[in-house]
């Protein structure tokens, strides 16, 4: 449930605080289901999408790519 909010928020255009909800079901899901667990990683992988994928807008840099730049 949290995780379809987290991704229809996101859809309608707030990344921000789709990255948000994302972040605090990705730490729930690790501490009581564990690391490993396949929600928690779904959980994971959807923050990545928010945080660097296409529809992310306004994304953190990129710590390889300040690497490369410097």
């Amino acid at each position: 449930m949290r995780h379809n909010l987290a991704h229809w928020t996101g859809e309608s255009g707030d990344a921000g605080t789709a990255r948000a909800l994302l972040e605090s079901l990705a730490a729930d899901c690790t501490r009581i289901l564990g690391a490993e667990h396949p929600d928690t990683e779904n959980a994971r992988r959807a923050l990545d999408w928010w945080t660097w994928g296409p529809k992310a807008g306004a994304r953190p840099q990129d710590p390889k790519k300040a690497k490369k730049a410097a």
